[in-house]
């Protein structure tokens, strides 16, 4: 039963762990891999924590990754 979501995030000066209870009940979807674990993006935990299905929602792909940004604003030339 899953009625519990930890957070585990690292921002340049270390890590940070937030911990969402749900009270009422168990989340309304979960992965359905074996590992207690699973990564999602910020829009897909946004969906999670209201109760939704991040699969089933029409959530449009990221953009570019922060680093491939970095690696393409070197090649253009000023």
């Amino acid at each position: 039963m899953h009625t519990t979501v930890k957070l585990l995030v690292y921002d340049a000066s270390g890590f940070w762990l937030c911990q969402k209870r749900f009270s009422k009940g168990k989340l309304a979807w979960w992965p359905t891999s074996s590992n207690k674990t699973a990564q999602v993006r910020a829009s897909e935990l946004m969906i999670l924590l209201a109760q939704g299905n991040p699969e089933k929602a029409a959530i449009p792909d990221d953009w570019k990754s922060v680093n491939q940004a970095a690696i393409d604003s070197d090649k253009v030339s000023w």
